[in-house]
């Protein structure tokens, strides 16, 4: 309560200064632009998690795919016909590998656009932060010249 008032009676002063505007309303700018940079972090992290369970699938397919391989192999040595089923079991667990290496490849397109969103943020973010740092010194000295 002591600091919401202390930042509601410096945005008061600000405001009757010289420049105060423009400074508090870089403050305001910076505090969205942090708000964005959390919520794209919060995108960030929900597509890793959809790749993570993607790489997990295909982990899971790549299994299955290994066992199938093993039981094409016993039914060859059983029977011709044997043979065919696991053929045919091979080209479903192809397909169903093809389908997962698919949904790993968009979500790591995804998860690299929001990364880069990400990393072009925080750029600004960072931008935004030292032309704030720059628009307080210049208002510090302005404070001075007057004093």
């Amino acid at each position: 309560a002591k600091v919401k008032a202390a930042q509601e009676r410096y945005g008061r002063a600000m405001a009757k200064t010289p420049g105060g505007s423009a400074v508090a309303d870089a403050e305001k700018a910076l505090a969205a632009q942090k708000k964005k940079c959390e919520e794209i972090a919060k995108s960030l992290e929900a597509a890793k998690a959809k790749l993570e369970a993607a790489r997990a699938k295909w982990a899971a397919a790549e299994k299955q795919h290994a066992a199938a391989l093993a039981v094409a192999f016993r039914a060859e040595e059983q029977a011709l016909e044997a043979e065919r089923s696991a053929v045919q079991l091979e080209e479903a667990k192809k397909k169903e590998r093809d389908s997962a290496a698919s949904a790993l490849e968009k979500e790591t397109h995804e998860y690299n656009k929001a990364h880069a969103l990400h990393e072009r943020n925080v750029l600004a973010l960072h931008t935004m932060e030292a032309d704030l740092a720059d628009a307080v010194a210049k208002l510090r000295a302005f404070r001075k010249m007057g004093a």
